[in-house]
């Protein structure tokens, strides 16, 4: 690849995107995997009128497919804003230029997917779901604002960016998980896994689902 030329560079950023983006997908699907076979070896052999005994870990599952597809939508759609769909010759002049910045952010996003394989691990567990599932907010949330700070996206066209509003939402949901997990029992948990799911998908649907 030469480093002079331009078209050679932004090739080389499309095809480490692309990589990126494989390796994302494949601990995603391991996650994911990992969530249906808790599951499944959790409620095989429980009849019908027995279920609400597994009402837990029904519950828990049903947050954990959202945080999946919130995640995987929202880290897709961070790789191919920031990496694919901006201009090549802004993406030099931003931070994004930057080797450690791009290994860090590339890092970051491997760490949720990782959270996410651990996740699927835990959902006979709620309270420890929902204590690694307060780590990843927590992690996402610092990583959402610092990220937005670094490449001096904090608004657009008088608006707050995607990752603020991620940042925002994560980080009033870290609190009250924490003081939930002190205090309280598993269905506030639930209620509070589902809001952060759809607070995130309601201001942000326009990031997931882009108007065409």
């Amino acid at each position: 690849m030469s480093e002079k030329d331009p078209e050679d560079r932004e090739e080389y950023l499309r095809n480490t995107h692309d990589a990126y983006r494989l390796f994302y997908t494949v601990l995603m699907t391991i996650g994911l995997t990992q969530g249906f076979n808790s599951l499944l070896s959790e409620v095989r052999g429980v009849s019908v009128s027995n279920l609400g005994s597994e009402l837990q870990t029904i519950l828990t599952f049903v947050v954990f497919i959202f945080v999946v597809l919130r995640f995987f939508l929202g880290g897709v759609r961070h790789l191919d804003t920031t990496y694919l769909e901006t201009e090549f010759s802004e993406i030099t002049e931003s931070r994004v230029s930057s080797q450690r910045f791009r290994a860090v952010d590339i890092g970051l996003l491997s760490f949720d997917a990782g959270i996410v394989i651990v996740l699927g691990a835990l959902l006979t567990n709620p309270q420890g779901f929902f204590a690694v599932l307060t780590v990843l907010l927590l992690v996402d949330a610092v990583w959402a604002l610092l990220i937005s700070f670094q490449m001096n996206e904090l608004t657009k066209q008088g608006e707050l960016t995607t990752q603020i509003k991620w940042g925002i939402n994560n980080a009033v949901h870290v609190f009250l998980f924490i003081v939930v997990l002190m205090f309280a029992s598993w269905p506030f948990l639930i209620v509070l896994g589902l809001t952060n799911s759809i607070v995130d998908v309601w201001w942000t649907f326009d990031s997931y689902f882009p108007p065409l």
